[in-house]
């Protein structure tokens, strides 16, 4: 996971919620739960895109 020069860990994933890729701070995340949703792979998803 990179890290920003702040100190903070960050993750990029996609999120479903924005649409595109995000940042995410592990330590901000308050709870996860496995869903056994799935996706289908889209290369308009990926970093190349």
């Amino acid at each position: 996971m990179p890290q920003f020069p702040g100190g903070s860990w960050t993750r990029g994933a996609w999120c479903r919620l924005r649409g595109g890729f995000r940042n995410f701070r592990p330590d901000r995340i308050a709870a996860c739960t496995a869903t056994g949703a799935t996706f289908i792979d889209d290369p308009l998803r990926g970093l190349d895109a």
